[in-house]
């Protein structure tokens, strides 16, 4: 009952997602999707974009949901992190497929990720190219049979959204193309310079034009899962 309801804010929260442009997905991850979420847990997702907007994605994403108040601040933790989105993860097709290494909690994660809003052709194709989650379940098979399960998709919607068509407009051309620079210039500015400042242990970071990812702490990133299996 508890996660049933987690999942039901989740699946409010993301809308947002559905508006901001260059978006194709998201996806509920992390400690929902592990089924190891608390009262207090934040709202891990995947988000993916189109291809060569990924920085103009992020900081779109970030805007839409601080003003919102849904937006998990970098190092808050505990009660204030509490259903808070926690913009962690941003993918573009080159970058679909999870590198490795691929422990059992990594596996058990994207075998529990849940689809939320977005393209359903690029949801699928997502999915498929992660079959290594499945391959302890069956290999590809599975994974197809999983991707098109009626209970993966029960917290899907698809809308069309003129904000997100508009914005996309406006940004698709040689404009949008000069913003995506000056926003990776900018990203990856203070992503370095949070860097210097961190003691991190055996982070997995990414910051390409396929892939921003921050986890900076795989201490903590699955351990609850873990002590359950």
């Amino acid at each position: 009952r508890f996660l049933d309801e987690k999942w039901e804010l989740l699946r409010r929260r993301a809308r947002p997602f559905a508006h901001v442009p260059f978006v194709e997905f998201a996806l509920g991850s992390g400690s929902m999707a592990l089924g190891t979420a608390r009262p207090s847990s934040d709202f891990d997702v995947i988000v993916g974009v189109r291809h060569g907007r990924i920085f103009t994605a992020r900081f779109l994403c970030a805007v839409a949901f601080a003003l919102r108040g849904w937006r998990r601040a970098k190092h808050t933790h505990g009660e204030g992190a509490r259903d808070k989105i926690c913009l962690s993860h941003f993918i573009a097709p080159g970058a679909y497929r999870f590198a490795p290494p691929h422990t059992e909690a990594w596996r058990a994660m994207y075998r529990g990720l849940a689809p939320l809003t977005g393209n359903p052709i690029a949801i699928s194709a997502f999915f498929l190219a992660n079959e290594w989650a499945w391959e302890r379940h069956g290999g590809r098979e599975a994974a197809a049979r999983a991707v098109y399960s009626p209970r993966r998709w029960k917290m899907h919607h698809h809308p069309w959204s003129l904000f997100q068509t508009i914005g996309e407009f406006i940004l698709g051309g040689e404009f949008g193309d000069a913003v995506e620079r000056a926003l990776r210039r900018m990203q990856i500015r203070r992503i370095h310079g949070s860097m210097r400042r961190e003691n991190l242990y055996e982070p997995r970071i990414a910051y390409t034009d396929h892939e921003l990812m921050f986890f900076p702490d795989s201490r903590s990133r699955l351990t609850d899962y873990e002590q359950t299996v």
